[in-house]
């Protein structure tokens, strides 16, 4: 069979997205001169639009410019001009598989849980035991008997101008800093503030700079000596970039974690109502995850919720920061020696 088109089809939260690249980036060894094109949401595109291993990125609104399925049908006839080979769809939602049907690939792969698996050739068992990362990847088996590993994948998420602006957010940040990422889009997966402030302290009083990321604008601005925060200040690229500069990433579950693991950064997951079993936990030499495995309650959610179903919150009120804090700080001395 001659490959010509291969789509991916990821269009969830960013940190999913994200977890697509070292997919992405396999493609050109299993389809060599192919192109490589992926159908996303406007902020998984801003993510991605450095990826050398990208050749079409297709934007799809589906809060706004394609919310009807009217739009959708437009929008996939248009994507699907001149035909398209292979169409991979990592995302389980009924939406991706009425804009799978629509594709008309030649050759359509999922997954068995997948809504998508009515109208793919190719339907495979739902990898569990396995990261995220590693089970989209194993979406090439039906074309390839080796499937690379994520860490096989050299992502470079940020573009020049996005470095140039995290050089300049950072002008006054001295080597080495820690970036501290406490929001995630789910407010039970947030690291509460005292929380937050709390690991913050301890590695300030250690002398090792601190800088805050994330995308909601602090209420209140209060300087803290040792902390520079450019939370609401970032675009993706740029969050991207600050993180590459940093000695280590303390992270909830979110798409920081994952910005982290792709470029080699060591990182530290907090997790709280989900787990790292679920297959979204940080990896590499350097990656470490924090947790509370006594909770009987853990974990309430796949994804996280809008509240504690039990309204006590204590998988993340009761975690303890300062063990999180010395092992940052053993990771920021690993680096400097």
């Amino acid at each position: 069979m001659s490959v010509a088109r291969v789509v991916v089809l990821q269009t969830a939260f960013l940190g999913d997205i994200l977890l697509t690249t070292p997919l992405l980036a396999a493609l050109e060894s299993v389809f060599p001169g192919a192109r490589r094109e992926i159908i996303t949401t406007p902020v998984g595109a801003a993510a991605l639009a450095n990826l050398a291993c990208v050749d079409t990125i297709h934007i799809l609104d589906k809060r706004r410019e394609h919310r009807t399925m009217k739009a959708v049908r437009s929008f996939a006839a248009n994507v699907a001009e001149g035909g398209i080979d292979i169409l991979l769809v990592p995302h389980r939602s009924v939406r991706s598989a009425l804009l799978a049907h629509a594709l008309r690939a030649r050759e359509t792969v999922t997954w068995s849980t997948a809504a998508a698996r009515l109208v793919a050739r190719h339907v495979l068992p739902f990898p569990w035991a396995m990261h995220e990362a590693d089970r989209n990847l194993q979406l090439l088996r039906p074309w390839s008997a080796v499937i690379p590993t994520k860490e096989s994948a050299v992502i470079n998420l940020a573009d020049d101008s996005a470095h140039s602006r995290a050089a300049k957010l950072l002008a006054e940040v001295r080597s080495p800093f820690v970036v501290v990422a406490s929001e995630s889009a789910w407010a039970t997966k947030q690291l509460p503030e005292p929380q937050a402030t709390s690991l913050i302290q301890v590695l300030v009083g250690k002398g090792v700079q601190v800088v805050r990321l994330g995308s909601t604008t602090p209420s209140s601005a209060t300087a803290t000596s040792g902390v520079v925060d450019v939370r609401g200040q970032t675009s993706v690229q740029e969050a991207a970039a600050v993180i590459a500069r940093a000695s280590c990433v303390v992270s909830v579950d979110s798409a920081s974690l994952h910005m982290a693991s792709l470029q080699g950064v060591p990182v530290i997951g907090i997790f709280g109502p989900t787990v790292p079993e679920y297959g979204f936990g940080p990896w590499g030499k350097l990656s470490e995850v924090a947790q509370l495995q006594s909770l009987q309650c853990r974990p309430c959610s796949s994804h996280g919720q809008a509240q504690c179903p039990l309204r006590h919150h204590h998988c993340m009120t009761t975690i303890a920061t300062a063990p999180i804090a010395e092992r940052a700080l053993s990771f920021v001395n690993d680096a400097q020696s």
